[in-house]
């Protein structure tokens, strides 16, 4: 039974971990993707985003422009599964 709980306890501190490691990456993401957008309206280029399945570009100066609706695409192929190699010829 011991040996159970040490295991126990390290699965514990290892799930910890991978959130902690989790929310720093999610964190350190949205600082950078909001620097490249702040950067980008001060260099007066144009941001490409993807909302409610619409390809939108938005210019520096506010303006917003629907480039094209996408559609979500079914896969053929059902039994993918996590890790698999897909060979697309």
């Amino acid at each position: 039974m011991k040996i159970l709980k040490k295991r126990s306890r390290l699965f514990k501190k290892t799930d910890v971990q991978n959130t902690t490691d989790r929310n720093i990456l999610i964190s350190s993401a949205k600082i950078a993707s909001e620097s490249a957008i702040r950067t980008s309206k001060a260099l007066g280029l144009t941001i490409k985003s993807i909302e409610n399945g619409k390809l939108i570009e938005t210019y520096a100066d506010g303006s917003v422009v629907i480039l094209r609706e996408l559609t979500k695409v079914v896969s053929k192929k059902q039994n993918i599964r996590k890790g698999i190699s897909i060979c697309l010829k």
